[in-house]
């Protein structure tokens, strides 16, 4: 008996690798977010310290003031940064999502072929099942 062959395999293979593309993606993005994050909060913490510290003299007190100047430019451009980071993780988990249902719509294309394969095998095996017992039946017959 001839075994099943999903006319689509190929089809079903590249759709489970851009499925796995799209993981590691969302993954990367994610992870990016992650760091970005994290560096937004040190430089918030960073600005707590810097802002609760005493000055000693006029020029510390210049110093001070340009560096926390600069330091809330920096949290700007990283809190810019998180949000550019946040919509590209939507994007990848929007590919992600729609990769996993081309795939499973493939799948189950292939498990419904499938059944069908095995059903008309079976219905096969019997008909040939039953015209072995009617030849042999007739042959005892005469």
């Amino acid at each position: 008996m001839a075994r099943f062959k999903f006319r689509l395999e190929q089809v079903l293979r590249y759709r489970e690798q851009l499925e796995s593309r799209a993981k590691m993606a969302f993954a990367r993005a994610c992870l990016d977010l992650a760091e970005q994050v994290k560096k937004l909060n040190e430089l918030r913490e960073l600005l707590k310290k810097q802002e609760l510290l005493p000055y000693q003299n006029p020029q510390e007190y210049w110093l001070r003031t340009n560096f926390i100047r600069s330091l809330n430019e920096d949290i700007d451009e990283a809190e810019l940064n998180r949000q550019r980071l946040e919509l590209q993780v939507e994007r990848r988990r929007v590919e992600l999502v729609k990769a996993g249902q081309e795939r499973r719509l493939l799948d189950r294309l292939k498990e419904k072929q499938a059944e069908r394969y095995a059903h008309e095998q079976l219905l096969k095996e019997e008909k040939e099942l039953d015209e072995v017992a009617s030849l042999r039946h007739t042959a005892q017959v005469v």
